[in-house]
């Protein structure tokens, strides 16, 4: 029986071509799934930050006006903020913040105030939420 070298070697480089661009195809799907893990936490965390600007605003309008009802569709950068002003009682209200970037971000921040008849306004819990 001869011996055929030849296709022997051309056997083994094919194989190991195969092997090779398996290991290509395998990191370029799992860099595209860290790409887009990142832009996730990108633009997650632009959405909690717009929520905590807005939030930073209905604190500094409910300082200085008591009545401060909230607002709709306030605009920060990319971000949409509604705002409502829960009131518990004469002294005490409760901030809640919904942020909106794009159709899929979504940040929702709850702020409770008190003291606001003898300022400093005194903030007693400032938590993201799931829904209010």
């Amino acid at each position: 029986m001869m011996k055929k070298p030849a296709l022997t070697a051309l056997t083994m480089v094919i194989a190991v071509g195969w092997i090779a661009l398996l290991i290509v195809v395998f990191v370029v799907v799992a860099g595209v799934d860290l790409l887009q893990q990142g832009l996730y936490d990108t633009e997650y965390s632009e959405t909690f930050l717009g929520a905590d600007a807005c939030s930073e605003k209905a604190l500094s309008n409910l300082n200085t006006n008591h009545s401060y009802a909230g607002e709709l569709a306030l605009i920060i950068g990319d971000i949409s903020c509604d705002i409502v002003v829960v009131v518990v009682d004469s002294d005490t209200r409760t901030i809640q913040v919904t942020a909106t970037q794009g159709l899929v971000y979504v940040s929702r921040l709850e702020i409770s105030v008190s003291n606001l008849n003898s300022p400093p306004i005194t903030v007693t819990n400032w938590e993201e939420v799931s829904s209010f």
